[in-house]
This record gives structure tokens, C-alpha cells and sequence, in this order.
């Protein structure tokens, strides 16, 4: 997306911009970049849960252009694009979050079809997952709960029909 869409998306959604991140980020123009979690972290000194899917398809269908058959693609650049899709994700949390925040990261081409029973990830899904991540945040290590597929972008079994790709 270029730069000059970002304005333009924060009026689309109404988005709240955290003040701070708004005011530092505004200082150069770029104020609705602080709509993205990697730009509003350092601003936000609460701690946060993440829910996402390692390969959320609304995301790479209609942002990167993945075609919404890649599940069942073996085009090895796909695969090659979508491992760095991955990793590149796996990297922002680390590098982005705060050792308080907690994550649930299922290795899923799904958007937003997160529920009580699936996808799972050892078992939990993310409901018991930010519970669990909930009842011990007293500063203690955060709960984190990711996939590790190597080079299987779609290793969790557990994931739910996506209706939007």
C-alpha cells in the first residue's frame, strides 16, 4: 500500500490512533502509520495479546496477491514468498512486543475465523490461550503460543474454513 493510502484508511475505518504514537509519528507526516502494530507498540505501554494467523489470507490474497488457491499451490516461489511472509511476522513480535505480551500464532490461511474450538495450537485454542495469558499477566513471562512449521506455511490442522478468501 503507498504511503498516501494510510490517511485515507484511517477515515475508511475510523481508526483509533494511540495518542503518543500519533504524536510522535504525526511530527513527520506519518501519523496514521501508528494504525499498525509494529509503528504503535513502543507507544503503548499496556500489555497486549495478539491473535493472528501466521498466514492470514486477507493479508496475502488481497494485499500481496496470493492467489486464494495458494493452500493447495505447490509453486515453490509461493511457498518461498509465504515462508518469509512467516518469518517475517515471527520476527515484527519479537522485535515489536513487550515481554509482558502474550500471542497466539497458528500456522492458518484464515482471517478472522478465530473461535472457542479451533484453530488449536497444543491443544488450546485462543479463547484458553488469552485466559491463561490473562490470569498470570502480573508481569510474569507472557504465554505465547505459536507453530513452528519449517517449510509447511499450513501445518496446523486445526484451522477453520475461511470464508474470505
Amino acid at each position: 500500500m503507498s504511503a498516501g493510502a494510510w490517511d485515507g484508511n484511517v477515515a475508511l475505518w475510523r481508526s483509533f490512533l494511540p495518542a503518543r504514537c500519533a504524536e510522535a509519528l504525526g511530527q513527520e507526516g506519518n501519523a496514521a502509520y501508528c494504525m499498525l502494530s509494529n509503528y504503535s507498540a513502543p507507544y503503548i505501554s499496556a500489555a497486549v495479546f495478539v491473535v493472528e494467523a501466521q498466514s492470514d489470507c486477507v493479508q496475502l490474497v488481497y494485499h500481496d496477491w496470493v492467489p486464494s488457491s495458494a493452500r493447495q499451490d505447490d509453486d515453490p516461489d509461493l511457498r518461498a514468498y509465504m515462508i518469509a511472509f512467516q518469518v517475517n511476522q515471527s520476527q515484527g513480535f519479537h522485535a515489536s512486543l513487550k515481554p509482558e505480551d502474550g500471542w497466539f500464532n497458528p500456522a492458518c490461511f484464515i482471517h478472522t475465523e478465530f473461535n472457542s474450538t479451533n484453530p488449536t495450537i497444543g491443544g488450546v485454542s485462543y479463547v484458553g490461550a488469552f485466559g491463561s495469558w490473562l490470569a498470570g499477566s502480573n508481569g510474569s513471562t507472557a504465554l505465547r503460543l505459536m507453530d513452528d512449521c519449517g517449510d509447511d506455511v499450513f501445518c496446523n490442522e486445526n484451522c477453520s474454513f475461511n470464508r474470505y478468501c
